[in-house]
């Protein structure tokens, strides 16, 4: 277990006096929840309440079109870049996982055996961001579908049937 990868604050030291106390037959040391499992658990909650409120913009991405539909094309577009912000975090992940662990080679195989819950919660994270963003552009174009059929096919001043 001291070769494992695990950060320093997975409680590797209370997890092995337990399993020896778990062989020995004694009670263990009723150790606190491990920091990795109180990690997994808030990246799993924090996971699922973006994917939550990414599955609610993307419902609303109607609305959302009509809302945006006489803003200038750079508005929109600057609104939408946060969402895709999760894509290159995820693409990144082992660089920046290197600078913080020091240099060690970290690969998102190595990863997914370390903190598959973390990586599931980025992954869940960048997918929500792309589903939301998809949703938005499609509504977006939808509703320019709209209101160009809906114009007039001769946007000319109306004159007299005089001609003047």
């Amino acid at each position: 277990m001291s070769s494992s990868h695990m950060p320093p604050e997975a409680d590797v030291e209370a997890i092995m006096e337990d399993l020896i106390a778990l062989t020995q037959g004694t009670p263990g040391t009723g150790a606190p929840l491990p920091l990795a499992f109180i990690a997994d658990l808030t990246a799993l909650a924090a996971a699922i309440s973006i994917a939550t409120g990414g599955a609610l913009k993307a419902r609303r991405a109607r609305r959302w079109a009509q809302r945006r539909a006489t803003c200038a094309p750079w508005r929109t577009t600057l609104r939408l870049v946060p969402y895709l912000l999760p894509l290159p975090v995820l693409a990144f992940l082992p660089r920046i996982l290197e600078l913080i662990a020091e240099g060690r080679g970290v690969t998102l195989v190595l990863l997914s055996h370390i903190w598959p819950t973390f990586l599931a919660a980025v992954g869940l994270t960048a997918a929500t961001g792309i589903m939301v963003t998809t949703a938005r552009i499609r509504a977006l174009l939808r509703q320019q579908r709209r209101q160009s059929a809906s114009a007039p096919l001769h946007p000319q001043a109306h004159t007299s049937a005089t001609g003047t």
